[in-house]
């Protein structure tokens, strides 16, 4: 009767201790994979909400400097419409990106996502942190203010992109800019 006590005990701790180590691996793996998101700022208004990204990404630096200390400019997005071979926007999306602990697999990250209208002359900013599995921009590189202007003669030159209304712009692994329809 004594063994069989002991053993129960002795399987009850152990079954105990392996439930806790699946629970802590359960949580570690959840915040590991995941991200968490929030608004910074909102309705922001814009002195120059230009047609001309370098002068746009200037001011929008400016507006987000508090909250992109360390951070990379790797992604545009945006709308439009083309009318009469003019492209006129109507939303930029400014990606900011910096890895926070680059020894954790696949990375701990910052993103600053700085959303502009161009018709309300708005800014909204928000942050993002998490893994880097979870989100992650397309590209990595830095894209540097005088490449950004190259993304309205690409849509220009390029016929299918022309009815798109969608584009994303980043720099490839070659650092050739890299421009897609959505």
């Amino acid at each position: 009767m004594k063994y069989l006590r002991r053993v129960s005990i002795a399987l009850g701790i152990t079954a105990l201790g392996v439930g806790i180590a699946v629970f802590v691996f359960c949580i570690k793996s959840l915040q590991y994979e995941s991200y968490s998101r929030g608004t910074v700022e909102e309705d922001i208004p814009l002195e120059n909400a230009s047609q001309n990204f370098s002068e746009l990404y200037t001011e929008i630096f400016e507006k987000c400097r508090p909250y992109v200390k360390d951070h990379i400019l790797v992604q545009l997005e945006g709308r439009y419409m083309l009318e009469d071979e003019t492209v006129h926007y109507r939303e930029a999306e400014f990606v900011f990106y910096r890895y926070v602990d680059e020894r954790a697999e696949g990375g701990r990250i910052s993103v600053i996502q700085a959303k502009v209208s161009m018709e309300e002359r708005m800014l909204d900013i928000y942050s993002f942190y998490g893994a880097g599995r979870a989100y992650s921009p397309a590209g990595s590189q830095e894209i540097e203010a005088e490449e950004l202007d190259s993304v309205t003669e690409h849509i220009l030159d390029n016929p299918d992109m022309q009815e798109s209304g969608h584009f994303t712009f980043w720099k490839g692994s070659e650092g050739e800019p890299v421009v897609l329809n959505m």
